[in-house]
């Protein structure tokens, strides 16, 4: 007997109306904690390899909707992969998620997202209908750095060693790293050599940048995790 099929959403988040653009996530959806695929990591981990986005989404509706005077809230159990792997975390494709639902079921407005290890996440639909999210702050982890891991950072980027202001190693979906740079370089043109970063961090290689109206500009690449160079991130780099 052969599988039911089940309902996927394709989402471009931080985008309003411009379609195919923003940062992509797909967003697939559970009728329940009893269908096996639920709780099988390859089939999930195959199925977003076959989207081939930097993120797919899986959802499992908890229980039934919790009422509190006007607040309505809905609870979805929440797991995010890559092409390749399973992540800790995913902000962009937590908006998705919480877009999607939002929109299925217009009666609720606040929904609480239960995860592996990123605890309980909570999305709100604003008066305005617009989604906010809480994340958790991913915590850095400042440490002495070896000439041999600068030196690869400073030859995959292409800047001089006085055109990189920071480098601050931390801990996501392996070793990652935030690079800090020279707000006159032009990062947009930069040609990044991700595969060389990979191997002193083979999670997020996050390159970014800030201007005097506190306005940061990145750029992410992990192909540690199946993902070149991400369309849009944020989370990070907050």
């Amino acid at each position: 007997m052969s599988a039911s099929p089940l309902p996927f959403h394709l989402i471009n988040a931080f985008t309003t109306s411009s379609p195919h653009t923003g940062n992509q996530a797909a967003i697939v959806i559970f009728p329940s904690g009893n269908d096996p695929r639920s709780h099988d990591t390859e089939w999930m981990r195959l199925v977003a390899r076959d989207f081939n986005y930097s993120e797919t989404a899986y959802l499992v509706p908890l229980d039934v909707k919790d009422k509190d005077q006007s607040t309505v809230t809905v609870r979805f159990g929440l797991r995010w992969f890559t092409p390749e792997v399973e992540v800790p975390l995913c902000g962009h494709a937590t908006l998705a998620s919480a877009f999607t639902i939002f929109s299925l079921d217009p009666s609720a407005n606040r929904i609480e997202f239960i995860t592996k290890v990123s605890g309980t996440l909570v999305a709100l639909r604003t008066p305005s209908g617009d989604v906010s999210i809480s994340l958790p702050a991913i915590p850095s982890s400042p440490s002495e750095i070896s000439s041999s891991y600068q030196e690869t950072i400073i030859n995959a980027i292409g800047l001089t060693s006085g055109e990189i202001l920071e480098v601050t190693p931390y801990e996501f979906a392996g070793k990652s790293v935030i690079v800090q740079i020279d707000p006159n370089v032009d990062l947009a043109s930069l040609t990044v050599d991700s595969r060389a970063i990979a191997l002193v961090a083979d999670g997020l290689s996050i390159i970014t940048q800030a201007n005097a109206s506190t306005e940061i500009s990145s750029r992410v690449f992990a192909p540690g995790l199946a993902v070149d160079e991400d369309s849009v991130i944020f989370l990070p780099t907050l």
